[in-house]
């Protein structure tokens, strides 16, 4: 490392703050999330709720919600945002592969990719799964927003690197510019990995593991049948397209297997 105070982090969202300078930005999703809440009529429970990018429009749309994440830097961040908001969430610190708030719901949502960050085994996933089954009602759905791996990203050479959008830094030192590098695929475990670096200048700040589980199109529909749910829908973006080879989003919506 170029500076002193960097360190290599194994936690993907290591700063709330920071987090939201880089995706304040991206708002496709929302009306769909917003749509779906309002056709399962409530209550909704959002894993990896992070800091409220999605949770507070749904509040504030007039959605009974819920968010539940493991990070409490994230928490904290957004229920500053809901109180600025007025918007009345239930924020709930716990890991998503093991709780238990006593409460069912008629959606669950699992958005950005989320998946992908709390899942790595078949362990994981069951008790995923369990916990969402526990916390759903009988007529209701879970719906899991994931990448369609491309083919591009399991032929990328070792060691690839790339730049990422640059933002400013929420402690107004300039601009920080991030580039993904040491990329790379481990195909035993389906996981992308590659370290994040973010400089000031030529100062680099911190050096952040990326770590993503990857689910091809018949392994999840497989997972998501195996743990007693059945894919109702599976589009390909936000506006309800078909899911399609070319696809480049994994959006499912499921529903528990009737008994």
């Amino acid at each position: 490392m170029s500076d002193e105070n960097s360190r290599l982090s194994d936690s993907y969202k290591w700063d709330a703050r920071h987090y939201d300078l880089q995706y304040n930005k991206f708002t496709e999703d929302i009306p769909f999330w917003i749509g779906q809440a309002v056709k399962s009529g409530g209550p909704v429970l959002e894993l990896a709720c992070g800091s409220g990018r999605i949770t507070v429009p749904l509040a504030k749309a007039g959605i009974a919600i819920t968010g539940l994440d493991i990070a409490e830097d994230m928490l904290e961040r957004a229920k500053k945002k809901a109180e600025a908001e007025k918007a009345v969430i239930e924020f709930i610190r716990a890991d998503g592969r093991n709780f238990d708030i006593g409460k069912r719901f008629r959606l669950v949502i699992v958005p950005f990719n989320s998946l992908q960050f709390i899942c790595y085994s078949r362990d994981d996933l069951r008790s995923f799964f369990d916990c969402v089954k526990k916390h759903l009602s009988e007529d209701g759905r879970v719906i899991i927003d994931l990448i369609n791996p491309p083919v591009k990203i399991l032929a990328n050479p070792p060691n690839g690197r790339a730049p990422l959008p640059a933002y400013p830094d929420p402690d107004g030192r300039g601009m920080i510019s991030v580039v993904e590098t040491d990329i790379r695929y481990e195909s035993d475990a389906q996981v992308w990995k590659s370290v994040w670096h973010y400089k000031i200048g030529d100062c680099e700040i911190r050096a952040e593991e990326l770590r993503m589980r990857l689910f091809f199109p018949q392994e999840i529909d497989a997972v998501i049948e195996y743990n007693g749910f059945a894919v109702e829908d599976k589009y390909s973006d936000y506006f309800g397209g078909k899911f399609r080879t070319e696809s480049h989003k994994q959006i499912i919506v499921c529903q528990r297997e009737k008994a």
